[in-house]
C-alpha cells in the first residue's frame, strides 16, 4: 500500500496496477448489508399520541407503553406504525378555533363576461370620439 502512495506521488493522474487491475480494487473488501438500521434514529413512538414513554437516567433505560388498542409492551424502536397519530398535529376543532372567518364583501360590477349593452356604450363612445 506504501508503494502505491509512493508512486501516486511520482506519477500523478495516473492509475497504478498489478496484474491488470487498478490497486485500490485489489485492496477493497466487500461490505453487506442485511436489515441495516440508521443509528440514532428516533422512534415514532416518540410523537405518537397512543404512547407513553418511561426514560432512565442511561440510554438503556427506556421502556414504551402503546395504548392504541390495549396496553402494550413495545420492546423496540419503533421505524412504521399504522396507527400512528401525531401528538404535535392539532385536531379538527383546534383548527375550527383557529381559522379566521373571511365574509365576501358585496360589489357593484357583476362577475363574468361583459354583457352586450356595455359593449354597445363603448363603441358608440369610440364612434363619437372619431368624428
Amino acid at each position: 500500500m506504501e508503494i502505491a502512495t509512493q508512486f501516486d506521488c511520482l506519477f500523478p493522474g495516473r492509475t497504478m496496477t498489478i496484474g491488470g487491475a487498478p490497486i485500490r480494487k485489489q485492496f477493497a473488501l466487500p461490505i453487506h448489508v442485511k436489515d441495516g438500521a440508521a443509528i440514532g434514529s428516533q422512534s415514532r413512538c416518540v410523537s405518537c399520541e397512543h404512547s407513553h414513554i418511561l426514560r432512565g437516567y442511561r440510554a438503556s433505560e427506556e421502556v414504551t407503553f402503546c395504548y392504541y388498542a390495549s396496553l402494550m409492551v413495545v420492546p423496540f424502536k419503533v421505524r412504521e406504525c399504522s396507527n400512528y397519530s401525531d401528538k404535535t398535529r392539532p385536531s379538527w376543532e383546534q383548527m375550527e378555533e383557529l381559522a379566521i372567518e373571511i365574509r365576501a364583501t358585496p360589489t357593484l360590477k357583476s362577475a363574468g363576461f361583459r354583457t352586450r349593452p356595455e359593449s354597445e356604450r363603448e363603441v358608440e363612445k369610440v364612434e363619437a370620439a372619431t368624428r
